[in-house]
């Protein structure tokens, strides 16, 4: 080991958090051996992903004492997050269970990484919200109502609930592209339009045409609109989802 590693390894101190300041972006601290007050950023890299997360009263940590500052910190020990807030999350939880939907990652989990996002960037119940919607089928899912691949995408999502789509394709008399949606028997209706002339209704006359042809299959699924998209879902789940604040409903 080089004499600069041991010298590192040697000034490794074990800290307790005291304090959170967000306004200045800092942890007080308290040495634990000795009490003496120091700090270090508020704000540390994790893991293999280098996920950024906030330090909380109550973590230990250990790093390294320049003066009265800690450098290169890592969490020994986190501190629980409040109680409300993981009685919220496992409400959340139990709520859309009900529904049908679990998630692969507990409440407790859920609530620890919550707790310790920069909230002003991601949102209080950001973590939660992403989780379910890795989960969810989106019609746009971040794309334009004009991507090449929302035919495909379709197709897909309505294949899972027994419903057989087409993909097929035409140039309109201007040249345009337009991708068709056919049902085996026959009717269709156009999506991925590349003209100028998308009309304003177009995304509803395609959600209007699925949730027909869900109805008829005896789906129980349906198209529901939120904020700037629409989610493949039982409709008691996406009312379920909106009202606890996990997706914003449609404008």
């Amino acid at each position: 080991m080089e004499s600069s590693d041991v010298t590192a390894v040697e000034r490794q101190r074990t800290f307790v958090v005291t304090e959170a300041r967000e306004e200045n972006g800092f942890a007080r601290c308290a040495a634990q051996d000795t009490g003496a007050p120091v700090h270090c950023e508020l704000y540390i890299l994790e893991g293999e992903d280098t996920e950024m997360v906030r330090l909380q009263p109550g973590d230990r940590i250990a790093g390294v004492l320049h003066g009265t500052s800690v450098s290169d910190v890592r969490i020994l020990e986190k501190a629980p997050p409040p109680p409300e807030l993981l009685v919220r999350i496992a409400d959340i939880l139990g709520a859309i269970a009900a529904h049908g939907l679990r998630l692969p990652r507990s409440a407790e989990d859920l609530a620890s990484r919550t707790w310790r996002l920069p909230r002003k960037h991601f949102g209080e119940l950001a973590t939660v919200s992403n989780a379910v919607r890795a989960q969810l089928t989106l019609l746009l899912d971040g794309t334009s109502a004009a991507d090449e691949t929302l035919g495909v995408r379709i197709a897909v999502a309505m294949h899972a609930h027994g419903v057989a789509i087409e993909l097929a394709s035409r140039y309109d008399d201007d040249g345009y592209l337009h991708g068709l949606l056919v049902l085996p028997e026959g009717p269709f209706i156009q999506v991925g339009l590349t003209g100028p002339s998308q009309p304003v209704d177009y995304l509803a006359a395609i959600v209007s045409f699925l949730n027909r042809t869900l109805a008829d299959r005896g789906a129980t699924a349906r198209w529901v609109a939120v904020r700037d998209d629409f989610v493949l879902a039982e409709p008691a789940l996406v009312e379920t989802l909106i009202a606890r604040g996990i997706l914003a409903g449609a404008d």
